[in-house]
């Protein structure tokens, strides 16, 4: 009798695990679909926003032409003229209509715009903790080959406003930074809640702030009407009278008047959600059973995502178990399956490990004189590891197993351009990880530790993409200071004064720039004699130098060519090294991010220490290798496909 329930425990026990590891794949599955089928669109509708001299992100609201962007990208003055480039290419002028300070969004009309891709205004006032939210821009800036950059996360916190419902900001941990500002946070059906505005410190508990874009709803309305934009404050006129009086009629058994009320607050607030839930409260309690369910639709669509709210609703949850709505609410229910509140919580990454059946194996910890330094990807059941080279030191390695068993580690090869080593060792039960080379944009990635448990989740963000750059990694900084800030130059700039090459200054009071005559919106085309590139470029010319040393500067100011000699001075010993800003927000990077052939590009968050290990999908199959920490929003990982070709040829030596 203790044998047959010792038996039926062991059973029920298996069924459990089972049905948990079920639910968390067919919840990471739906996300990942709907994120899947969203992206193309929404990178066709995320634009990058220049003028005089400085570029954010933006996103295109309808097709004739209307774009939202952050209110500071903009700077706040109503018709300067603007250049947004697109993601096929395409460079359309426009000017700014309105923005608002208080609220930091600003609002761009493109001339002469029809039929461009364009993303639906959706509620920011349906948003809850937890829910799962998309993010476009373009971080750090424009970079040629690549496309408007996708990232996934979750809503932090709702950041109360002065009204009820309203919220004054939205916290994430969808990972944005410094040229992704103006870009658009959509929700899960594919709408509009709210442009990216600021961001925490860098660190493991980073998080990204947005404004919600309710307040912008009104202004462009009437902007798209010809009319002047107003307040950004305001709602509709009449709209919060008609939904107060529709939930006091509801209350009071008079159903007929909040239906009356509740369909008026709908003509009011077109992209509103709250307005159409209240409008199908009503009429279930009329005995309209269509006009309701078509109310919960079109409140779906424009974000609500309460399932729990609609099944547990006196007067619709019978309709959500109608063949119309119960497709609906179960998917909701779908999108919300998934436990925690942020992509890093314990809860996720246990649900992630039960859902990757095949991840077992396949990941070393690489160490020198017990530290880590890398992981390592196992190839081969024979002993061969791939690893990222740049992080091995001198001396003896090691690679220590998921029994934690620690065996020494044999250099074979090494490949400088990927930036990857081939390690041999000696050990038994080795089993590598199964290859596949479908990565598609929006697909989960799991990056597993030693153990084989998940240790961060993320998703693609660039199926493929050249790295031409160095990155941000610190580098070496002059001791000997000219004080500029120093910019890549923008080519409409370059191109109105007649410049292939050189780097746009901004002048410090002050400094010994100013005190020469250099002045902000100089571009430098050579120091000492020799040409300037890049900004890199001319802060490597700078590191050979010292304090009281001159520096010779060819200059151009607008069609005017000159020379000026500067006298350097010390650096002050409290301005940041040389990355500066980005790497401040990013946290650790790896020293080692590029130039790359090309890679694949996910927004998991993970440690300099962690590159060298494999990538996985969602299945545990291995999609790549990740090769660098390149900052706040991105990790780079070589492809399966790449990864396969280049062991062949660090095993057979050519």
């Amino acid at each position: 009798m203790a044998a047959r329930a010792a038996c039926l425990g062991l059973l029920l026990a298996l069924s459990t695990a089972a049905w948990a590891q079920s639910a968390s794949r067919s919840g990471f599955l739906a996300v990942q679909r709907q994120v899947e089928a969203l992206y193309p669109h929404l990178v066709e509708s995320t634009v990058i926003v220049r003028m005089r001299g400085r570029s954010g992100s933006g996103v295109i609201v309808s097709p004739d032409g209307w774009v939202l962007t952050a209110g500071h990208v903009v700077g706040g003055t109503r018709g300067a003229r603007c250049s947004v480039g697109m993601a096929d290419g395409r460079r359309l002028e426009g000017a700014v209509v309105d923005s608002s300070r208080d609220h930091d969004i600003g609002i761009i009309k493109l001339e002469g715009a029809k039929d461009l891709p364009s993303v639906p205004i959706g509620d920011s006032g349906t948003l809850r903790r937890g829910e799962w939210v998309l993010a476009t821009g373009h971080p750090l800036g424009e970079h040629r080959d690549r496309p408007p950059v996708l990232r996934v996360g979750r809503v932090l916190r709702l950041m109360e406003g002065r009204g009820e419902g309203e919220y004054r900001g939205i916290m994430t941990d969808a990972p944005i930074i410094s040229g992704d500002s103006g870009g658009p946070l959509i929700d899960l059906t594919g709408r509009l809640v709210a442009i990216h505005s600021m961001i925490t410190q860098g660190g493991r508990r980073m998080a990204s702030i947005h404004v919600p874009v309710n307040p912008a709803r009104l202004p462009l309305r009437r902007a798209r009407m010809g009319e002047e934009p107003g307040s950004w404050d305001a709602r509709p006129a009449g709209l919060t009278r008609a939904l107060r009086e529709a939930d006091v009629a509801l209350d009071g058994g008079d159903a007929a008047a909040a239906l009356r009320l509740a369909g008026e607050a709908t003509r009011l607030d077109p992209d509103g959600a709250a307005a159409r839930v209240l409008l199908a409260r009503a009429a279930a309690r009329a005995g309209n059973a269509n006009l309701a369910i078509s109310a919960i639709e079109a409140a779906c669509e424009r974000g609500y995502n309460d399932a729990e709210a609609l099944r547990t609703d006196r007067d619709l949850a019978p309709l959500c178990r109608r063949a119309p709505l119960a497709p609906v609410v179960a998917r909701l229910e779908s999108y919300t399956a998934l436990p925690g509140q942020r992509k890093s919580d314990s809860a996720l990454l246990a649900a992630a490990s039960s859902a990757a059946s095949e991840r077992d194996g396949g990941t070393v910890r690489v160490t020198a004189g017990g530290r880590q330094v890398a992981l390592g990807t196992v190839m081969s059941a024979a002993g061969d590891v791939l690893t990222k080279a740049s992080e091995l030191p001198e001396g003896a390695i090691e690679c220590v197993l998921a029994n934690g068993r620690s065996v020494p580690a044999e250099r074979v090869a090494a490949d400088t351009g990927w930036d990857l080593a081939l390690l041999r060792i000696r050990a038994p039960g080795l089993r590598p990880l199964r290859l596949t080379d479908h990565a598609g944009v929006g697909a989960w990635t799991l990056t597993p530790n030693a153990r084989g448990d998940v240790e961060a989740i993320g998703v693609v963000g660039v199926g493929e993409m050249p790295v031409r750059g160095r990155g941000i990694a610190p580098r070496p900084t002059s001791k000997a200071f000219l004080g500029v800030r120093v910019e890549p130059l923008d080519p409409e700039l370059g191109l109105s004064m007649g410049l292939k090459q050189g780097v746009r200054l901004t002048v410090q009071p002050d400094f010994p720039a100013e005190r020469a005559g250099i002045r902000t919106g100089d571009v430098a085309l050579e120091a000492d004699g020799k040409p300037i590139a890049n900004p890199d470029a001319f802060m490597d010319l700078l590191v050979a130098k010292h304090p009281g040393d001159s520096l010779r500067v060819h200059l151009a100011r607008g069609s005017e060519r000159l020379d000026v000699t500067v006298k350097l001075t010390t650096r002050p010993a409290d301005l940041p090294g040389r990355g500066g800003l980005p790497v401040l927000l990013s946290g650790e990077v790896s020293q080692m991010q590029g130039p790359f052939p090309r890679v694949l590009q996910h927004d998991a968050m993970l440690p300099p220490e962690a590159m060298g290990g494999p990538l996985l999908d969602l299945d545990g199959r291995c999609i790549g290798l990740n090769i660098a920490r390149a900052d706040r929003t991105s990790t780079y990982a070589i492809e399966a496909a790449d990864l396969r070709e280049l062991y062949a040829k660090l095993k057979s030596g050519s």
